[in-house]
């Protein structure tokens, strides 16, 4: 690298030195009857959802899942995605977010190169797999219910890795982005004060689990109290029935790319709602950004690769903004300007 012309830094706050799935079992406690997770008509308080979490931890454990070991998730966008996320993080082990739409050869690749030790999904996948255990979701269920509902307190340092997301594979063979809980926590921590989150914040949870934007619409608002709202394939495809379920829902925290929100605004959106918009993945057209202001409460815009967990650049976007920018770092992350 050429030598830096410019650095920026980001506000200095102490990270707290704790994994994501003791941070949620803190909250589960403070919110237990509160709603983590809404689904079609189905509601689950923090309490059910930890209760949950426990029993598939114990499972996996059953199953020989270990610390530092490595879980391939392909679910669909569910309670029980999330559920298993967190039992995996609660055995000490990363996940692999793997898309339910992927040809069986990126999935074997991705299985063969994070050496995953299990495999979660709705089928039986055994002819893909080599050294991973196969483990069909309907079979998990089942036998969690004679698990302890206690919570699975193993060592497990904040610097281990939460996930590893493959990139696209545009450019060559897709490669693997490890992420530690202490990165994770650091983003959610900030994302916390700015845009900012509460537990009267109701959030959707649109995206598919292969791309880490997941990453915030889960982990922020479920490690501080709020609510997340499970949006189905169908409805997210939908512009117009997605607007709907947003007023229905009463969504006040809501993430998408610049073409979601344009697919929104196609489907008849004219009138405001009291809503959060985080806005990223793509440049943000100033044309767009000047209609969603009118219609929205705040827009932000969230910036940042993978390799540097989801979210590094934010700013809230003005009236005045011409032309949009992606802000300063956020807590604890420096910029390096290069000429």
């Amino acid at each position: 690298l050429q030598k830096p012309t410019y650095k920026i830094a980001g506000a200095t706050r102490t990270i707290v030195s704790k994994t994501l799935h003791s941070l949620f079992h803190e909250q589960a406690n403070i919110m237990s009857t509160a709603i983590a997770l809404e689904y079609g008509t189905s509601c689950i308080t923090y309490k059910e959802l930890q209760d949950q979490i426990n029993q598939r931890s114990h499972y996996l454990y059953s199953k020989g899942l270990r610390p530092d070991q490595v879980v391939a998730i392909s679910l669909d966008r569910t309670p029980d995605l999330i559920v298993t996320i967190f039992a995996v993080l609660q055995c000490g082990a990363s996940y692999v977010p793997i898309d339910t739409s992927y040809p069986d050869s990126r999935i074997a690749h991705i299985i063969s190169d994070s050496e995953a030790v299990l495999f979660i999904s709705e089928i039986s996948r055994e002819l893909l797999l080599d050294a991973c255990t196969s483990l069909v979701l309907a079979d998990v269920k089942s036998a969690c219910n004679a698990m302890p509902i206690t919570f699975l307190d193993l060592a497990v340092s904040t610097s281990a890795a939460a996930y590893i997301i493959y990139t696209s594979g545009s450019t060559g063979n897709p490669k693997g982005v490890k992420v530690s809980h202490s990165n994770v926590v650091n983003l959610v921590s900030s994302m916390a004060k700015e845009p900012g989150i509460d537990s009267s914040d109701r959030i959707f949870a649109v995206t598919t689990i292969s791309f880490d934007a997941m990453v915030i619409e889960t982990f922020l608002p479920l490690l501080h109290g709020a609510s997340v709202v499970l949006v189905d394939e169908a409805t997210r495809r939908d512009g117009y029935l997605l607007l709907q379920k947003a007023v229905e829902d009463k969504i006040t925290v809501l993430w998408g790319t610049p073409t979601i929100w344009q697919i929104l605004l196609d489907s008849g959106w004219h009138k405001s709602l009291p809503i959060k918009a985080l806005i990223g993945g793509e440049p943000v057209p100033h044309a767009l950004a000047q209609e969603l202001l009118t219609l929205t409460d705040e827009l932000w815009n969230i910036y940042g690769p993978t390799e540097t967990t989801v979210c590094s650049f934010l700013t809230q976007i003005k009236k005045e903004d011409d032309p949009i920018r992606i802000g300063k770092p956020i807590a604890n992350t420096y910029a390096y300007l290069l000429d």
